[in-house]
């Protein structure tokens, strides 16, 4: 993990899933806006979420920005 003073980086969890689904994804105008790719529903839990939590890659870090205590 990566701490400053008011925030850090930590490794996504699972449990992080669900609140960028809703907050970024299921936003239907915002991600229109922000991505080219055509939007289409995704379950709750499903794997073929875009935050869902994947092994470790060479060209990517996926992480999570967490309040410092």
């Amino acid at each position: 993990m990566i701490k400053g003073d008011l925030v850090g980086l930590r490794a996504r969890h699972d449990e992080d899933v669900p609140v960028l689904q809703a907050d970024l994804y299921d936003d239907v105008p915002v991600r229109s806006r922000a991505d080219s790719r055509p939007w289409r529903p995704v379950p709750p839990g499903s794997t073929a979420s875009p935050y869902a939590v994947s092994g470790p890659a060479d060209d990517v870090a996926f992480f999570s920005v967490v309040e410092s205590e």
